[in-house]
């Protein structure tokens, strides 16, 4: 009896040394993957950074409600705009008619010519109020549009935020697949966790990708809306990848333009460094101006890197903003209707383009940039 136990025991120590060895393949091979940004379990495996994936994505669903609701906001501040043209229209077309009758009155007693004169004061008086709160409501427009640009902008520029990272997830899986040690060590853990994982796009990862590309049709495309005022259309421009900043588009301007407080707004650094260049403007003003160059610049999609830009000086108080050619002619352009329709440069002439701005900047001291706009100055 005593042969026989002492024979069991030896029999479970021999057992417990591959369950051991097991474990501590499995372990090795773990080490290895995680070391690789691989995360695995006996469930299944995936890349560390999908992780970060999923924030993005919850990230974009915050924007998202927050431009739905800068939308909501502005669309109910111009419905009430145009009720308030509405009853301005409405009250001038009274005051011609009341106008009309008093011209005419011509024998008309005294108490009918006064009451006349009455309505046609109360309207004029009433006319006043509306023009009064057309100017408040414009500023109001102008407000809640420019919120609205800056949330949208936001949630477009996390998109893109997403495809980066979506890129380098992708990239990673190929890397991976090709990657001698991964492949090894996670053969290793395959025969130790008695599983058969591959080095591959997970099903939660190719989900995202369509996400991914979903979001980008809804928001992302080559054609950028305009919305025109005047002879002038605007386009929203994001500078150094957070300011949207609404812009007159300007084919004839040689390089973009900003007003200075627009500038500081935006991030932009003016200092004594900066290079002296002379701005003229279409109506002959000539302005003492700095050259700058923006860390980037953004249409939709379609972002420019170190994009050369005219800082006026303060004195230049109503200036627009122009997008200008610094930036555009990164860019096949065209502006169909009020649409600005953008397209990758091919890269020949983008190296063309990069020749000439270089031997520009080289001489800036000595050329004076110009504008076809009218500043209004």
């Amino acid at each position: 009896m005593r042969r026989f136990w002492q024979c069991s025991i030896l029999a479970c120590v021999l057992l417990a040394r591959p369950m051991a060895a097991v474990r501590g393949d499995e372990a090795s091979a773990k080490v290895t993957l995680t070391s690789k940004g691989i995360r695995v379990t006996h469930s299944g495996l995936s890349l560390t950074d999908e992780l970060e994936l999923a924030k993005e994505f919850r990230e974009a669903a915050v924007l998202k409600r927050k431009l739905l609701s800068a939308v909501r906001e502005f669309n109910a501040t111009q419905r009430g705009v145009d009720e308030l043209n509405e009853n301005l229209h409405e009250r001038m077309q009274a005051n011609v008619a009341i106008n009309g009758q008093l011209a005419n009155s011509g024998q008309a007693n005294f108490v009918q010519r006064n009451q006349l004169v009455g309505a046609a004061n109360a309207n004029a008086s009433a006319i006043n109020l509306l023009i009064q709160e057309q100017e408040l409501s414009k500023k109001e427009v102008d407000r809640t549009r420019a919120a609205a640009n800056s949330a949208r902008e936001k949630y477009v520029q996390q998109i893109l935020e997403i495809r980066a990272a979506v890129d380098r997830v992708s990239s990673k899986y190929a890397e991976l697949e090709k990657d001698k040690d991964a492949q090894s060590a996670l053969q290793e853990w395959n025969a130790a966790a008695n599983t058969s994982f591959e080095i591959k796009p997970s099903r939660v990862f190719l989900a995202d990708l369509k996400r991914c590309a979903d979001l980008e049709k809804l928001v992302i495309s080559e054609k950028i809306p305009l919305r025109r005022e005047g002879n002038s259309y605007y386009a929203s421009v994001v500078v150094n990848g957070e300011h949207a900043v609404e812009m007159v588009v300007d084919t004839g301007a040689s390089s973009l333009v900003l007003p200075y407080k627009t500038a500081l707004d935006s991030g932009v650094k003016i200092d004594d460094s900066a290079m002296a260049v002379e701005m003229k403007v279409a109506s002959g003003a000539k302005f003492k101006s700095k050259l700058v160059t923006l860390d980037s610049v953004r249409v939709g999609k379609f972002t420019a890197e170190k994009v050369e830009c005219v800082v006026l000086p303060p004195e230049a108080t109503h200036a627009p903003v122009l997008l200008g050619m610094t930036f555009l002619g990164r860019f096949n352009f065209s502006i169909n209707g009020t649409e600005l329709v953008l397209s990758k440069i091919d890269a020949e002439r983008s190296t063309s383009v990069r020749s000439k701005k270089s031997h520009a900047s080289k001489t800036a001291k000595k050329t004076t940039h110009h504008s076809d706009s009218d500043l209004a100055e």
